[in-house]
């Protein structure tokens, strides 16, 4: 059997990174981490003791990449190592220098670019999706001046090679600061849609099987950014679930994806976007025993031993960090803020950060630990 082990750039997805390395660990598995530098986070965590190297600068190049690779292969006396597909500019840095990283030696678990692509970027995703006949928001031909409205980028990196986010205009003042900062042609422009946010969570297997989840996300940041409270949900057992499951599968996909979808009815549900990588509150995955990690290294010819868990699952994904100035105000789905206060003492103790392993990063978010 081929010794081999899992790579991760630390520094950006931080908490997805985080429960990664609590996961490995539990079972004792081999990983390496590659700081983005002096000041990343997993520094002040448990988990320092996997950084192997800590990064110069932040940009990336391929040249540094495979002499990170071919240094920890050596070290270790690796045949092969894993990259994990950590952030969205990350994958496609990996999928534009597929060719030299496999020859390396490199393990990439992500399918072609084109594919990738196809799901990653907003427009042909949307497209897919109506396509198969679910629902995706409407649609304005132009900006439009009744708001609030969603400003999707076409493709993730515009012709000056910037990455692009997606923007949610809810008066005057955001209209003018688009219009301002933005090439109106790097965007198509949708309604806002209300309703129930959920996230469905899978790893789709190469063969066609799937490991599946679903979050109903309670509180997010501002402006559509990070989740900060989430609960589990019983989407990923409905029918329109599993209408997504059976595209993803008949175009070829396979690999970890995320789908966040709107319910704005009893069975009716409207697609939001697609992630096809790591997720932020990935540790709710793992702390209610769904194995995506699992099933994504046994589907890419690692070998893992059982790890016995305890059967308690979490009730919330709770991210207290996430509360700050910068993310007001912040959004309730299907849930007040008087049910968080009311609700706060059973839910702080899912805090992501609040446990031994990363008590410092914690405490960095509350301004205690510089």
């Amino acid at each position: 059997m081929e010794n081999q082990s899992v790579l991760l750039l630390s520094g950006y997805n931080p908490r997805a990174v985080i429960a990664f390395c609590r996961w490995a660990s539990q079972r004792k598995m081999q990983f390496h981490l590659i700081a983005s530098g002096k000041n990343d986070p997993i520094l002040l965590s448990k988990y320092a003791d996997n950084v192997a190297i800590t990064r110069k600068s932040k940009e990336l190049k391929i040249l540094d990449l495979i002499s990170w690779v071919n240094e920890i292969m050596k070290s270790y006396g690796y045949q092969r190592v894993l990259i994990l597909p950590s952030t969205e500019y990350f994958n496609r840095f990996l999928l534009k220098n597929r060719v030299a990283l496999e020859n390396a030696g490199c393990i990439l678990p992500i399918v072609d670019e084109s594919l990738y692509t196809r799901i990653s970027d907003k427009r042909e995703f949307t497209d897919l999706c109506r396509s198969k006949n679910l629902a995706v928001p409407g649609e304005f031909e132009v900006i439009p001046e009744n708001k609030p409205f969603v400003a999707k980028p076409v493709h993730y990196f515009n012709n000056q090679g910037m990455a692009l986010y997606p923007h949610l205009v809810r008066n005057a003042r955001e209209h003018q600061l688009f219009i301002e900062n933005e090439c109106p042609e790097d965007y198509f422009y949708q309604e806002f849609v209300e309703g129930e946010n959920h996230y469905l969570l899978a790893y789709i297997q190469k063969d066609g099987s799937c490991t599946l989840f679903s979050q109903e996300n309670l509180i997010q940041q501002s402006r559509g950014k990070s989740v900060i409270l989430a609960r589990a949900s019983e989407y990923h057992h409905s029918e329109n679930a599993q209408k997504y499951i059976n595209m993803l599968k008949g175009i070829g996909f396979w690999g970890l994806i995320m789908i966040e979808v709107r319910k704005t009815g009893p069975a009716d549900y409207v697609m939001i976007e697609a992630n096809p990588r790591l997720w932020g509150p990935m540790q709710f995955v793992i702390d209610n025993h769904i194995d995506l990690f699992g099933a994504l290294f046994r589907d890419n010819g690692i070998a893992l031993d059982d790890c016995p868990t305890n059967q308690e699952r979490a009730a919330f994904y709770y991210w207290s960090g996430g509360i700050t100035a910068n993310s007001q105000p912040l959004t309730f789905h299907n849930y007040s803020e008087e049910e968080f206060i009311r609700n706060i003492q059973d839910i702080r103790k899912y805090d992501i950060y609040l446990r031994e392993d990363t008590l410092h990063i914690y405490l960095r978010e509350l301004g205690i630990n510089k």
